[in-house]
């Protein structure tokens, strides 16, 4: 078995029966027509005969159910108000008001993230942020059929997540709310001997290749090692040498 980086951190690993499980959850997303499909061509194929994988980029929350097809490994759908989003997350991140907050709540409870974030924030940005976080949760657990959702909410000076890893997560959604996105490499253009070795922080991937970085305000899903036995887990890295980030992340807990 190809090696897997080492998680960020522990996350739940509860029964989950990967991309079959939409048929019997009475999931809420169907299928809608991307705005935009990027494919990455083909390396070559590995000794493990890995497929060639797609991101979906969209502007509707009905493009996270792209999600199940088994040929895509990232959904990433811009929000409206992004702008003004980051504008008001860059006042928090200088305010120094954000510790690092983790907590399990409800996917369907819009009032538990109050309970959460300090009071001390400034009323609008506060309000921004348990918009974002609500309406984000509420949409992972229709999607995957959870009834918890685990929230990470950090401001970052330095890189989190500094080695290229995947992570043992049936899937993650990552949002930069400001700063710049979260780095990483198509399935196809990683190099698996390289990303194996322990010993050396290079990045993995192929000659000629280039690495992506999601878009700040973008809604980013990312498949995780233990999305099936088929798929490794979309390859990623906290950004390296570029200032101070928030970060906002979801689990789906089972």
């Amino acid at each position: 078995m190809v090696h897997r980086g080492a998680p960020c951190e522990s996350s739940s690993r509860a029964s989950y029966s990967g991309p079959g499980y939409r048929a019997s959850s009475g999931c809420a997303f169907p299928s809608s027509r991307y705005r935009y499909v990027i494919t990455y061509q083909s390396c070559g194929s590995s000794r493990r005969g890995r497929r060639l994988m797609r991101q979906v980029i969209g502007d509707q929350l009905g493009d996270f159910a792209a999600i199940y097809d088994e040929d895509v490994e990232v959904v990433s759908v811009t929000r409206p108000q992004a702008r003004t989003c980051e504008a008001l997350a860059e006042r928090l991140v200088r305010s120094r008001q954000v510790p690092q907050l983790r907590w399990v709540q409800s996917a369907d409870d819009p009032v538990a993230p109050a309970s959460e974030l300090p009071s001390t924030i400034d009323a609008d940005v506060r309000s921004a942020l348990l918009d974002q976080i609500a309406e984000a949760s509420e949409m992972l657990g229709e999607l995957m059929d959870c009834e918890r959702v685990g929230v990470r909410l950090e401001t970052l000076s330095a890189p989190m997540c500094p080695r290229f890893h995947a992570d043992h997560v049936p899937c993650r959604m990552l949002i930069t709310l400001s700063g710049v996105g979260t780095e990483w490499i198509p399935n196809s253009d990683v190099d698996w001997a390289v990303f194996a070795d322990r010993g050396t922080t290079a990045p993995p991937i192929q000659a000629n290749r280039q690495i992506q970085r999601f878009t700040t305000g973008h809604w980013s899903l990312l498949k995780g090692g233990a999305w099936n036995d088929g798929f490794d887990g979309v390859v990623h890295r906290s950004p390296h040498g570029v200032g101070e980030r928030l970060l906002l992340s979801l689990d789906p807990v089972y």
